[in-house]
């Protein structure tokens, strides 16, 4: 955990959350704002997660969230799986402006090098070896997750931060499934639906989560989506869902000229981005792809990680 210079005494002139100094917002969601908090008293660094009570929502609404998120966290114990330090279902923000509110939150492990989206966005793309090393750790991470009994529900270049490892922690299991629990819902971002979430058909909550690794994996050594939508109205996508890929592929060696797409590559995507949920890619049939499995020196992939993200 990093430590920075502040002290007790500076905390009469700092937003609060309970007891903990509020530093500044690292990010908002729809539901919650996260904030660096201190603690004074160990003077470390958290990330706290706070959920504003609202008039207009149901207490029940954010305990359901905070609660699964919680049940999820605590259940997976994994290097690239954000911890979880202690949780509050009700306490005070006082904040300089707005004065005090009630609030729930989540004390979480802090990574201090941002999201994989900005070093995305601030690089254009990654390199293959950066982007493979990133995609074996979210694959470990949410198999770990499904052996735990969950899966993501939400996963997308925002919800994977870069620890101080410089490894990839995935976040937000607020819209975590349980995969014993029937009738599955459609979650996550509109973009990175999968086709049987749009048809409203029966959803495989496994296989739901690796077709969003699909496109994140994509984004990452691209630098751009796949396609829009996974549905036949968006032009990328229904190339691939027609077996006219090598028109895709075509389109994206143009957009990004000097970029090699191996065969192994284009395989693996095709795979994990397949129409239908019972032919798509299984975890193991990920890691038994050649492209997964080639041969990386990943102390200077860290390396190359640390100089990207200064």
């Amino acid at each position: 955990m990093k430590q920075h210079g502040n002290t007790i005494s500076e905390s009469h002139r700092s937003s609060m959350l309970d007891f903990y100094i509020v530093q500044r917002t690292l990010g908002s969601g729809s539901t919650a704002k996260v904030k660096l908090v201190q603690d004074p008293f160990s003077n470390a660094f958290y990330a706290a997660k706070v959920i504003k009570l609202l008039p207009q929502f149901s207490p029940y609404y954010y305990r359901s969230l905070l609660l699964s998120e919680v049940a999820c966290l605590r259940k997976i114990t994994h290097k690239n799986v954000i911890r979880i330090f202690s949780y509050r279902e009700l306490g005070s923000y006082t904040s300089k402006s707005k004065g005090l509110y009630k609030c729930m939150y989540l004390i979480l492990e802090y990574c201090p090098y941002g999201d994989l989206f900005s070093l995305v966005e601030k690089n254009g793309n990654l390199n293959e070896e950066i982007s493979l090393l990133f995609f074996r750790q979210i694959i470990d991470a949410l198999e770990m997750c499904n052996k735990s009994g969950f899966s993501h529900g939400d996963l997308k270049p925002e919800n994977i931060l870069i620890g101080e490892d410089h490894g990839i922690k995935i976040i937000d299991f607020a819209l975590c499934h349980k995969l014993t629990q029937q009738g599955y819902k459609c979650t996550g971002t509109s973009q990175y639906l999968p086709p049987e979430c749009r048809l409203k058909q029966k959803i495989d909550a496994v296989k739901s989560d690796i077709f969003v690794t699909g496109i994140v994996l994509f984004i990452m050594y691209v630098g751009c989506p796949p396609f829009q939508s996974a549905d036949l109205d968006d032009t990328l996508y229904s190339l691939i869902m027609t077996g006219k890929s090598e028109q895709f592929w075509r389109f994206f060696e143009k957009r990004r000229p000097g970029k090699i797409f191996s065969q192994e590559f284009k395989s693996l995507v095709e795979g994990m981005l397949e129409f239908d949920p019972n032919t798509r890619m299984s975890y193991e049939q990920i890691k038994e792809n050649s492209w997964f499995q080639q041969t990386i020196n990943e102390e200077l992939v860290v390396q190359l990680i640390s100089q990207k993200i200064q």
